[in-house]
């Protein structure tokens, strides 16, 4: 999906949804990067929102200094509303489909380099007393830098308690609660594996009386998803055995994301995969980079197609328990734990009761494929594989 493309349907979602105004928190544009194809799409997003009944509410970031004042100049009043042109703080007023007055906040780029914290200009004085406001300011949270650096705690002083911030790509988690909040939505695109996380716009929910923000939701329009997994897999003797593993940590990766993002169609991933066992370390990683890049470069499970762009393959060292069995510490606990079984032992037991009770709370949302029925046996196996993990941790601190 081209950055066109998915500005038509950010712009078809806001039609959709009858949002009350669309926000544009900067760098909508990256200099003159496609320039004519870009505004082409942009102008053409603009004219269908204003057929909707929809403003655009802008600041312009680093990338785009002087593009969106003059995209508003073109447009009829009220249409793009940039804030702060001029470098300065400058509100608008949006009105909700149910008649609730808020004010959107914000300040622009004037400059493509800016080392000021624009924070330290708010005159918190010229709030309306009483009426609901949302910060908008491209900026860079908690660094230094010529991009707007500005802290959390600036903007949790600020009388302000909601912001959408512009600059860094990557999307911040949404927050589950209507409370004070300052998040980056990200770019609706995702365009490098480091921007890892389901992107899309966010959806503000205001209030339609009061205009007080009620909640916050990712609409996930991008088909696209970059991130980092790591596979950790158990005594591997065989080849084979290595391929099946990382095929069903693959499936498995690709379904918790498919349930999450519906519309999600490529996933790229960095893959981090280690094991015990048997098997020659440089064998294992030639095998694998040759089943993951030259044989299936594009894997596809349940409509995802995977492609790997970077692999780490590592040996764990094993851990012989009969060296800290009787031991005290941690070590021997663990050395215990590992060779107990559940017939014989009654903390044992009463662990895996709460482990069963867990698993099948959690797999009653899932399909039977990913969540099969759980033997004690299986149960067993499972603890021993996780007191060898916590035991390589522990001896990994040495």
């Amino acid at each position: 999906m081209s950055p066109e493309m998915m500005w038509s349907s950010l712009v078809e979602e806001a039609i959709g949804e009858d949002v009350s105004a669309l926000v544009l928190s900067g760098d909508v544009v990256h200099h003159h990067r496609a320039y004519f194809n870009v505004l082409g799409a942009l102008e053409e997003g603009f004219t269908r929102l204003a057929s909707a009944g929809i403003p655009v509410v802008a600041v312009a970031g680093n990338h785009d200094v002087d593009l969106m004042a003059r995209l508003s100049d073109q447009r009829k009043e009220g249409e793009l509303v940039v804030l702060g042109s001029d470098g300065s703080w400058e509100s608008t007023t949006i009105v909700s489909r149910g008649g609730a007055k808020v004010d959107l906040w914000g300040t622009s780029f004037i400059r493509e380099h800016s080392e000021e914290n624009p924070l330290k200009n708010f005159d918190e004085t010229r709030l309306l007393e009483g009426r609901p406001c949302l910060g908008v300011l491209h900026c860079d949270r908690d660094a230094q830098g010529p991009y707007a650096p500005v802290s959390s705690g600036d903007l949790e002083r600020n009388p302000i308690q909601h912001w959408v911030l512009g600059h860094i790509h990557a999307p911040d988690p949404v927050p589950s609660s209507s409370e004070r909040w300052a998040l980056y939505p990200g770019s609706p695109l995702p365009f490098h594996p480091g921007e890892q996380g389901a992107h899309g716009p966010l959806l503000i929910s205001l209030d339609e009386h009061s205009g007080r923000v009620l909640g916050v939701e990712r609409k996930h329009l991008s088909p696209l998803r970059y991130e980092s997994i790591g596979v950790e897999l158990g005594n591997m003797d065989r080849q084979s055995e290595l391929l099946d593993g990382v095929h069903r940590s693959l499936e498995d990766a690709c379904f918790r994301y498919r349930e999450e993002q519906a519309n999600l169609t490529h996933l790229n991933l960095r893959l981090e995969v280690s094991f015990e066992g048997e098997l020659e370390l440089e064998k294992a990683r030639d095998d694998l980079e040759e089943a993951l890049v030259t044989t299936d470069p594009h894997m596809s499970f349940h409509g995802v197609v995977v492609q790997v762009n970077r692999l780490a393959l590592a040996k764990r060292r094993e851990v012989d328990f009969e060296i800290y069995r009787g031991q005290e510490g941690p070590l021997g606990v663990l050395a215990e734990f590992e060779n107990s079984k559940m017939e014989e032992d009654e903390t044992l037991q009463i662990f895996i009761k709460e482990l069963r009770s867990t698993i099948e709370k959690d797999s009653s949302r899932l399909s039977k494929e990913f969540c099969p029925e759980l033997d004690g046996e299986d149960l067993e196996l499972i603890i021993q594989e996780e007191a060898r993990r916590f035991a390589l941790a522990l001896l990994e601190q040495d």
